[in-house]
C-alpha cells in the first residue's frame, strides 16, 4: 500500500489564493440567488454540507466546532421523527374534533325529530 501525502502551503500568498476561492463561492451563491426565487430546486445542485466544510477549511476554522456528518444526520432524523409525530398528533386531534362535531350534529337531528314528533 502506498501512502499518499499532500502539501499545503501556508504562506500569505497561498492563504490569499484560498480566500479567493471562498469569494468565488460567495459570488456564485449571489449569482444563483435570484434564480432560486424562481425555482428553489436549483439550490439542490449545491452540497451545502460540503460548502460549509470547504468554507471552514479555507477560513482555517477549528474542525471541532463543526458536527460530524454522522451527528448531523442523526439530529436531522430525530427532528424529522418529531415532526412526523407532531403531524400525526394534529391529525388525530382534527379527527377527534370532526367526530365530536358529527356526534353533536346527529344528536341535534335526533332531538329535532323528537321535538317534531311531540
Amino acid at each position: 500500500m502506498e501512502a499518499q501525502y499532500g502539501v499545503e502551503y501556508q504562506n500569505p500568498v497561498a492563504i490569499s489564493m484560498r480566500a479567493i476561492e471562498l469569494q468565488a463561492v460567495q459570488q456564485l451563491m449571489n449569482f444563483v440567488a435570484p434564480f432560486a426565487q424562481i425555482d428553489p430546486n436549483i439550490l439542490r445542485r449545491f452540497d451545502l454540507g460540503g460548502l460549509v466544510e470547504a468554507g471552514a477549511e479555507i477560513l482555517r476554522t477549528p474542525v471541532k466546532i463543526l458536527k460530524s456528518e454522522e451527528q448531523f444526520q442523526e439530529e436531522m432524523q430525530r427532528e424529522q421523527q418529531q415532526q412526523q409525530q407532531m403531524a400525526m398528533l394534529q391529525q388525530q386531534q382534527q379527527q377527534a374534533q370532526v367526530a365530536a362535531t358529527g356526534t353533536e350534529a346527529m344528536e341535534n337531528v335526533a332531538n329535532a325529530s323528537q321535538a317534531g314528533l311531540s
